[in-house]
């Protein structure tokens, strides 16, 4: 059994700020599937203080790739991120900084699988010690197969929102000795996440 992939890619930077990105691939095997691509554009804008990313993706139901790791076939997905970083003139942070994300996948028929929508909060100190707070993680996803999350318990096929909160604080990563701690929370397919 033999499995070939093919491809070309494209990186774009028109400015210092600016960079756009975008790929396509196809594999092809003995069984001569037809739904074997996979493609991306891309897009990103980073003058220090704003970061913004966007993508559009898709990989066919049979694409494989043979080499490398796709998560999930069969799937469109948009993605966007944007982050506003600010810089204290005076006091105890360095910077803090605001944060939010997108991600939408949907099947070959365009029906909707998973939405997330993020948004954080994160400070550094002068000396690299840090706060980061996810607000919020909203995620609907939907399950077309029930599946096992350890044995005996199985999360049934359906649609599921789920919250999660995050807060983790710790001391400067790159000193010799760091510490930090973090607690979570929220849902989690129908239960709860703690």
């Amino acid at each position: 059994e033999w499995n070939r992939t093919a491809g070309v890619d494209l990186d774009w930077k028109p400015t210092e700020t600016l960079a756009f990105t975008a790929f396509w691939a196809t594999s092809r095997d003995p069984q001569q599937l037809s739904e074997t691509d996979g493609w991306r554009v891309s897009g990103s804008f980073d003058d220090g203080t704003w970061q913004l990313y966007t993508s559009l993706k898709r990989y066919d139901e049979d694409f494989e790739p043979g080499v490398g790791f796709v998560e999930r076939t069969g799937i469109t997905n948009l993605y966007g991120r944007a982050m506003r970083r600010f810089f204290p003139r005076s006091g105890f942070l360095r910077e803090w900084d605001v944060e939010a994300e997108y991600d939408y996948f949907e099947d070959p028929a365009k029906t909707p699988v998973m939405r997330r929508v993020e948004a954080k909060l994160a400070a550094q100190t002068h000396d690299a010690s840090y706060l980061e707070a996810e607000v919020v993680a909203d995620t609907w996803d939907r399950l077309d197969e029930p599946f096992e999350i350890r044995p005996g318990i199985e999360v049934p096929a359906g649609a599921f929102w789920n919250r999660r909160h995050e807060v983790e604080v710790g001391t400067s990563r790159a000193a010799t000795l760091s510490v930090s701690g973090s607690v979570g929370w929220g849902t989690f397919y129908g239960g709860r996440l703690e």
